[in-house]
């Protein structure tokens, strides 16, 4: 039997100015900072471990029960660095299994004090931060395959058999692989709304409009995404609709 196995990437997302207790505020557009461009941005100071990829690489274990059930996937977390660069406010934004959210938080966790509060106009604020892991149950799987194939099932659902529930089950699988990728969260808002999720289909498109996409590695391809969109009769309503509660 194959050792289970993981492939890592860490990437810090977005970061937010947050109040103390933690809760977000609306942030000036200036304030939202990618830590990746801006040196402002809280950032990690491990003494031994130049970076949090080489320290997940090294202390995130698979669970052994989600090797067995095969779970696989980005599992993103979410956090708040706190101006004395502890960590706080942990949220699981794309869950493989309840055992990979309880590691990853138990990791990160481990890492109290390791970080460098971000700064805002010179002064330490807290901010979120997100890391992501890519998990794999074994040498034989192929990520990009078996999104593209539940793309493909979602899409034929959606839009020639007209069955959003079913659509539905793919666009979800297939956002827990690439949970970057706009155009899956956009087919995945669109059969929420029109199964009445309103809430959820704006969860997915403040989520597509707050996070940046950076260096995706695979870019599945949708076709013509959006004129099939506009062929379904929720669409319009969804497009009017959409900033309602952001």
């Amino acid at each position: 039997m194959k050792k289970t196995r993981f492939i890592l990437i860490a990437l810090s997302i977005i970061a937010f100015s947050v109040n103390l207790t933690g809760n977000s505020v609306p942030a000036e557009k200036d304030s939202i900072v990618s830590p990746q461009f801006a040196p402002e941005g809280s950032d990690w100071i491990g003494s031994d471990i130049q970076t949090i990829d080489e320290y997940l690489d090294q202390y995130v274990r698979y669970p052994e029960s989600s090797g067995k059930k095969k779970h696989l996937g980005t599992e993103v977390v979410e956090f708040v660095v706190t101006t004395g660069g502890q960590l706080t406010d942990f949220r699981v934004i794309n869950s493989l299994s309840k055992a990979i959210d309880q590691e990853m938080i138990r990791a990160l966790s481990q890492t109290q004090g390791m970080w460098k509060p971000g700064l805002l106009n010179g002064v330490p604020v807290p901010m979120k931060k997100e890391v992501s892991l890519v998990f794999v149950p074994g040498d034989n799987y192929n990520l990009t395959e078996i999104a593209k194939k539940h793309l493909d099932s979602g899409n034929e659902a959606l839009f020639e058999k007209k069955n959003p529930k079913r659509a539905l089950k793919h666009f979800d699988q297939a956002v827990k692989i690439f949970p970057y990728n706009k155009d899956i969260l956009s087919l995945r808002s669109l059969c929420r709304y029109e199964l009445g999720d309103k809430q959820g289909a704006r969860e997915d498109w403040k989520r597509i409009v707050d996070m940046e996409i950076i260096g995706e590695a695979a870019q599945l391809e949708t076709g013509h995404l959006i004129v099939k969109m506009q062929s379904l009769e929720g669409y319009e309503e969804l497009s009017e609709t959409i900033g309602e509660g952001f």
